[in-house]
């Protein structure tokens, strides 16, 4: 016993060892595209940052910005902090995902070698080498510890096993919403691995179809199916009566285009899972070409080929059940960002961080079998799992050089994709903060070619302020603000921008176009009360803030406005 719990300690070591050899580069990076939003901006996050314009960081995943909070306290508020946080969450995750396979039927060597692939695999960089990426780590850490902790259940049948799952999954939803896929692993278990569990007290015998099979399980287990069952209808009827809270159409305009494109998806998510070559931060264009009509031949294809698949691993189900769940994992966790509700971002690689679990535990499984067949040793097939794990691992190295900052992450970018406007754009707003303004203006005019984005026109108008061309700079100010398509937080991002460099009629002006939209809220109130302060203003500046504190008493702009009218009444009237 005290030599078996010595070799698992020293597989959790050696994956430990790993995580930090392979990331340790990513260790000096510096805050990049939303850290600066979540972590470095955020006064929840950082208690010293400026408020003079708030910005507010994404909030519904509270227990990821508590991890932010941890982070600090322990290291001090530098990106290094964060970003070896999100070393150790990884390594916890592998560590985790190494005693799960070996509960799922692995033996020590291929659960190391696939908790090894799992750990260093380069499409987990978006995840491990980006402080944002924090959400994918700890939801799939507390997934799969959810999903550990049931198989102990299942196994044992005590029920604090089980107590202790519902809250890591509750955890892991709370973190990412990707959790809500637990359902169909427990699902999925129930119809390929745990018909040979007698102790389970499964009903299902290895004979029965794939219904039957699924609905002895739901008997055998009617508890927690009846509990999954009424936590899936209030959830459904929350969204039916209160709406879904995206604003983004169906891709390609229809229904049947939207599921046609998530065909695409999935195919290209293969593809990424097998040759991590083509590796981008923005898969907005050009990457996953969305198409917009249902004659695509190439969706269509992508549909018969996963219909294929499918159908092929329905029939291998009793035949190789282990390599049947962990396919049908890829499926079941990379569901909840396929577009079923849809969001604005078509496709990323931290999509995959859940799914490279079935992808990882697949992969051994098949470089074994293979192995088999050409009469290959026991020790060869695991050497070549080692190579597989090092030429992957270099490919990472590689990758985390490209998160150092905004200037090199969107610039190779936009070389990787150069029909990507986004990845311009954001290339260009790079530039602009290193006051480079011609190869700026180039990038947010070569953006615009592509699409006309916002962000793009927002740069330019920046251009033309700082190089005094401000009759452009107010066309296209104006225009701006007639815009149909340009957002709410576009127009505040702006006024914002205007704000802090002093261009205060500019900052009122766009502030107040910002307040006549429909979901204006009090944050245009507090831009164009602090222009207004700061042009010596107060009897304009003090009512705005007064009306933007009743309207959020939570809001530290509107508070510090109110504050600074108290401090200064004597030149109010």
């Amino acid at each position: 016993m005290a030599r078996k719990w010595s070799r698992s300690y020293g597989s959790f070591l050696l994956i430990g060892a790993l995580v930090l050899l392979v990331y340790a580069n990513s260790l000096p990076n510096g805050f990049v595209f939303d850290d600066h939003t979540l972590v470095d901006f955020n006064p929840e996050v950082n208690p010293a940052v400026a408020t003079a314009v708030e910005r507010r960081a994404i909030e519904y995943r509270p227990f990821r910005i508590a991890s932010y909070v941890l982070d600090r306290m322990i290291g001090g508020h530098r990106p290094a902090s964060y970003r070896f946080g999100n070393l150790v969450y990884h390594a916890i995750t592998a560590s985790v995902a190494l005693v799960t396979y070996q509960q799922l039927g692995f033996n020590p060597a291929t659960a190391l070698l696939a908790a090894a692939l799992f750990a260093v695999h380069p499409v987990q960089t978006e995840s491990v080498a980006y402080i944002s990426g924090r959400r994918d780590v700890l939801c799939g850490l507390l997934t799969l510890l959810g999903f550990s902790l049931y198989l102990r259940w299942r196994s044992e049948r005590r029920w604090g096993y089980l107590a202790l799952a519902v809250i890591a999954v509750v955890f892991a939803a709370l973190s990412k919403e990707v959790a809500a896929a637990f359902p169909l692993l427990v699902v999925a278990y129930d119809v390929t691995l745990a018909p040979s569990d007698r102790a389970a007290g499964t009903l299902a015998a290895s004979g029965r179809s794939l219904w039957s099979t699924a609905v002895a399980a739901a008997r055998a287990q009617w508890l927690l199916y009846s509990a999954m069952a009424v936590v899936g209808v209030a959830v459904g009827s929350y969204f039916a009566i209160f709406g879904f809270p995206t604003e983004q159409q169906w891709w390609g305009g229809t229904i049947v285009t939207n599921f046609l494109n998530v065909a695409l998806l999935w195919v290209h998510a293969a593809v990424l899972l097998i040759c991590p070559v083509r590796l981008l931060a923005d898969y907005s264009a050009a990457a996953v070409p969305v198409v917009a009509t249902i004659q695509s031949p190439l969706a269509w294809a992508a549909v018969l080929v996963l219909l294929a698949v499918f159908a092929l691993s329905c029939w291998l189900r009793r035949r190789a059940p282990l390599a049947v769940f962990l396919l049908w994992w890829i499926a079941a966790t990379l569901l909840p960002s396929s577009h079923v509700i849809p969001h604005h971002d078509f496709f990323a690689e931290h999509y995959l961080y859940l799914p490279l679990f079935g992808f990882a535990g697949l992969t051994v499984l098949l470089l074994s079998r293979i192995g088999h067949h050409l009469g290959m040793t026991r020790r060869h097939v695991e050497w070549a799992g080692v190579l597989l794990v090092l030429v992957y691992g270099a490919r990472t190295v590689v990758r985390n050089r490209d998160w150092r900052d905004d200037l090199t992450l969107w610039k190779v970018t936009a070389a990787a994709a150069p029909r990507n406007a986004r990845a311009h754009a954001n290339y260009g707003g790079a530039l602009l903060a290193q006051y480079q303004l011609d190869q700026a203006e180039e990038e947010f005019r070569r953006s615009r070619k592509i699409k006309p984005l916002i962000t793009a026109t927002s740069g330019l108008i920046m251009v033309d302020h700082a190089k005094g061309r401000f009759r452009e700079r107010d066309r296209l100010v104006q225009r701006l603000e007639r815009g149909s398509k340009v957002s709410y937080t576009n127009l505040l991002s702006l006024a914002g921008w205007f704000l802090i460099n002093k261009e205060y009629p500019l900052a009122i002006d766009v502030a107040r176009a910002a307040g006549r939209r429909g979901n204006s809220d009090e944050r245009a109130l507090t831009i164009e009360g602090w222009a207004r302060a700061r042009s010596d203003d107060l009897a304009g500046a003090c009512p705005l803030f007064n009306q933007a504190f009743r309207e959020n008493p939570y809001s530290d702009d509107a508070r510090a406005g109110r504050d600074f009218c108290r401090q200064h009444g004597d030149r109010a009237p």
